[in-house]
């Protein structure tokens, strides 16, 4: 993830990438790293339809199941 903070242009700060989005003409892809006490923990990859979704909406729920799924 260190490489991902420096593309952002975070340089010596001690920031931690929340989400990495990319849009093409018909999908989000969402990159999520979802964390896990003790680890880096893994990344959870999602694609949405462009055309049915509100991006917002869908990354908050995104959040919310990704939670469920690691308790």
């Amino acid at each position: 993830m260190a490489q991902i903070a420096q593309l952002a242009g975070s340089g010596q700060s001690r920031a931690e990438t929340e989400s990495i989005v990319v849009t093409t003409t018909e999908h989000h892809h969402v990159i999520r790293p979802v964390p896990v006490p003790g680890t880096d923990g893994p990344l959870l990859s999602v694609v949405f339809d462009r055309a049915r979704t509100n991006l917002a909406l869908a990354r908050r729920e995104l959040d919310q199941r990704a939670e469920v799924l690691l308790a």
